[in-house]
């Protein structure tokens, strides 16, 4: 499965500073038998 993932810099106006947080964008919600994805 191949789910497109986004980083979004939350808490700053800069690009590249502040909190990083990964944003993936669902169609549907995911089933419960799909395993959660691995830690980068």
């Amino acid at each position: 499965m191949n789910i497109p993932m986004y980083q979004v810099d939350a808490f700053t106006s800069s690009v590249f500073s502040g909190n990083p947080a990964a944003v993936c964008l669902l169609d549907t919600w995911l089933d419960d038998t799909v395993p959660p994805p691995s830690r980068l």
